[in-house]
């Protein structure tokens, strides 16, 4: 079993990259954004069988590929458009952000995963995750792999789960700074959009214990009020990015009382 760490960030931390840092070490295996990637079906389900596993790898999921359609640029976005196999729209799951960074040919890699795991048997997820890291590390000639995925954070209760035997690393950056890069990052512009939105449209999602997996039904909504939504013309201001309790001022405040300009890179 080759041994697993899993890096969290806070996001827009420097994390993509220290991914493609670490890619550069010949026995590391540096799968980036791998649970992004798979969100929002990375954790569930109980048991699946080599075909569903595949699946749950492979299926297209929604936003990334929207974005892609619509021409939005994302730079953690690295699937060849033009020159791949998928025109946006159909990009598999892996292929969106994992597989480029580790070959020239992320068309052919996903053949690869998709010719070894769908033969095999029913096991509990975090198992099969497991086996594929192990079966992934020996087939690059890798002996030790590094998760890490953006904004992670959201995702630390399973991963505790899923993987008690790991090793976490936690990378964040200074608070201000973090939320200037955000506020400039169509991903952290779209999830406050997506916020304001569901606050006007009254929509309240909750977790649940019968979890969904690739191709069923999404979980339902029931508006509790309807309000015209208003498209916002500029961007959100910095200081809406500065709710953890590590950013203690907000960007104005503290250009205000230092001569030097926040870092954004």
């Amino acid at each position: 079993m080759a041994p697993l760490t899993i890096v969290l960030g806070t996001g827009r931390c420097g994390s993509t990259m220290l991914s493609d840092l670490v890619n550069e070490h010949r026995e590391v295996l540096s799968l980036s954004e791998f649970f992004a990637c798979l969100d929002p079906w990375g954790f569930s389900a109980g048991e699946l069988d080599g075909p569903a596993f595949w699946n749950l790898l492979s299926a297209p999921r929604l936003k990334p590929n929207t974005l892609m359609r619509k021409g939005v640029t994302v730079p953690e976005y690295r699937y060849p458009l033009g020159s791949g196999r998928y025109a946006a729209g159909d990009v598999p799951a892996l292929s969106v952000m994992t597989l480029p960074p580790l070959t020239d040919d992320p068309d052919a890699l996903l053949d690869r995963i998709r010719d070894e795991v769908t033969g095999w048997p029913v096991a509990p997820l975090p198992g099969q995750y497991l086996r594929l890291f192990t079966w992934w590390a020996s087939l690059l000639g890798r002996k030790v792999v590094i998760e890490r995925s953006g904004a992670a954070q959201r995702f630390l209760p399973d991963l505790l789960t899923y993987f008690p035997e790991a090793r976490f690393v936690h990378m964040y950056r200074h608070g201000p700074d973090c939320a200037v890069s955000m506020s400039r990052h169509p991903i952290f512009r779209l999830a406050v959009k997506i916020r304001e939105m569901r606050k006007i449209l009254g929509w309240t999602r909750t977790r649940s214990t019968t979890r969904t997996t690739p191709g069923s039904s999404p979980t339902t909504c029931a508006p509790s009020r309807r309000t015209p939504w208003t498209r916002r013309r500029s961007p959100a201001p910095a200081s809406r990015w500065s709710g953890s309790g590590r950013c203690g001022r907000t960007a104005r405040e503290r250009s205000n009382t230092s001569s030097d300009s926040p870092r954004t890179g």
